[in-house]
């Protein structure tokens, strides 16, 4: 599963990943609930054909979004600073922004209108709501003026007398920075001498990388550093003096607003619980507008899967893809088809057409619920497997699938054998591992399931390797009654195909006059 969320995540910002993978949430636990999924198809097909919408909320509104479960978690455990409360309203700030954007996709797409309305605008506006007295304390206590100015935080001076009389000395004192800035400029003969102030260093002068070549031979200077984006930034004698006078006063107000600071933080801890909810809306706008991207972008076709109650027994899908396999092959990937609901055999297209129009097409019923698939190695019975179980989660977490047609039942579980490895340091040889895998598989699939099995039997002799895998494939028929895709090597599994409810199917391979060979 996790190449899956690496190709997923492309898309996904950082931070929001863990919602892919993280137990309980999309990946890993699947939804069964007809009505969830169908919500979650209408977000994304809305965002798939609301083209700039997607662009907006993907380009210029989540890369804005801080790590607000992070932010959650320091006020809960009372680890957050002024800095933290003031990114959690820059956060509220920008949830105005995908009102206006959610609005507009609501507006736009009637058919999906409610299901853009329950899962992302709703919460949204509720957030809003919620954080409305948030940014109201924030704009009252905090200095914004002060932090757009230096890059700093601290209270509003005109909220305590004290804080006051100190703000307006260190504002004297800035004045007269800025009169040795011109002072300095002129002496240099540098008109576009700017002037910084940081917490850190307090008062620098600062020039383009251009300029520098003017300050080299200046022994009446200092130069402090020199960035590629920011320029040169130097100071004088003149301004040593003032930025010692700049740390003293900045050192007290420090010292004067803590017990205010320590006020403001507290009452903004007490908006940790809604925080984190808005951290579960903005990652679910987050993976649904990934997964959009993903159909919108992707060079194959994906297509919406119609999705059928638990136990109708449908497994239908044209020209399925591997979706990974796919992104990192160079030639062309050759699409399979996958019926559940009549019953057909395996065939072939006509190999004399052109390279990469050959596909398979497996076709089962009701009552044809298990797939024997023999064939040489690299033939591609693997992919086969991985597609069709690949596009069943993809389906019952709402996503589009890679296929040119599909229509699912939901499935109450997918289970898998496949690989062959040991465990060493657990005293679990390969064999152990796949009696292990295959056990709980026979004691907990349904007849509701899907269970693909890639290459049984291959960590012991031949002889029992075969005996069980037509056992657990037989069992699988005949009590569990699952749907089942049954790769394997042993080509004597093929009679399996003489009870009723099992088909045998074959991977071709032909070799040219020239011995070339050739996969079907």
């Amino acid at each position: 599963m996790g190449t899956v969320i690496r190709n997923i995540s492309q898309f996904l910002f950082s931070y929001r990943t863990t919602l892919l993978n993280f137990p309980g949430e999309w990946l890993a636990r699947p939804l069964c609930d007809l009505r969830q999924i169908t919500e979650r198809q209408d977000v994304i097909e809305s965002l798939v054909l609301n083209s700039d919408v997607r662009r907006t909320l993907n380009d210029m509104l989540l890369p804005k979004v801080p790590d607000s479960s992070q932010l959650a978690r320091k006020l809960v455990l009372s680890k957050a600073k002024l800095q933290d409360c003031y990114r959690v309203y820059q956060l509220a700030m920008l949830l105005r922004h995908f009102e206006t954007a959610l609005r507009d996709l609501y507006d736009n797409d009637e058919k999906n209108a409610p299901a853009v309305k329950d899962v992302m605008l709703e919460p949204i506006c509720y957030g809003l709501l919620q954080f409305d007295k948030y940014c109201q304390l924030i704009r009252s206590t905090v200095d914004d003026d002060y932090y757009k100015k230096t890059g700093d935080f601290r209270i509003r001076p005109d909220i305590d007398p004290e804080l006051l009389r100190i703000s307006d000395e260190m504002a004297t004192l800035e004045k007269q920075a800025e009169k040795a800035r011109a002072k300095i400029a002129s002496r240099l003969d540098i008109d576009s001498v700017k002037l910084d102030c940081t917490p850190q260093q307090g008062f620098l002068f600062r020039v383009t990388l251009k300029e520098e070549k003017n300050l080299r031979s200046c022994k009446f200077i200092t130069i402090v550093d020199t960035t590629k984006g920011g320029g040169v930034r130097f100071k004088d004698d003149d301004l040593v003096e003032l930025n010692e006078r700049y740390q003293v006063l900045n050192d007290i107000y420090r010292a004067a607003q803590q017990d205010l600071e320590k006020k403001v933080v507290a009452t903004c801890a007490g908006y940790a619980p809604a925080l984190s909810g808005l951290s579960s809306v903005l990652a679910t706008i987050d993976v649904v507008t990934s997964l959009a991207r993903l159909v919108a972008d992707s060079a194959g076709e994906y297509v919406r899967p119609k999705l059928e109650p638990m136990g109708s027994g449908v497994f239908e899908l044209r020209k399925c893809r591997h979706p990974v396999l796919e992104a990192l092959i160079d030639e062309h990937f050759i699409p399979n088809d996958i019926d559940l609901g009549q019953l057909a055999a395996i065939f072939l297209s006509d190999p004399r057409k052109k390279p990469g129009s050959v596909h398979y097409s497996l076709l089962l019923s009701g009552t044809n619920r298990l797939i024997v698939l023999t064939g040489a190695n690299m033939g591609g019975k693997s992919t086969y497997l991985r597609s069709a179980a690949i596009s069943a989660l993809l389906a019952q977490i709402g996503s589009f699938v890679p296929a040119s047609y599909a229509r699912l039942s939901v499935l109450d579980g997918i289970f898998t054998r496949v690989g062959a490895s040991d465990q060493q340091t657990r005293g679990i040889s390969t064999f152990m591992a796949e009696m292990l895998d295959s056990a709980t598989i026979l004691e907990t699939a349904t007849s509701n399931s899907l269970v693909i099995v890639d290459e049984l039997g291959r960590g012991t002799s031949t002889y029992d390797g075969f005996g069980l895998a037509w056992a657990i494939a037989n069992d699988l028929l005949n009590r569990v009654r699952c749907f089942c895709l049954f790769a394997t090597h042993f080509h004597e599994m093929g009679s399996i195909a003489s009870q009723p409810g099992a088909t045998a199917m074959q991977v071709y391979i032909v070799i040219s006059q020239y011995g070339n060979i050739k996969y079907l």
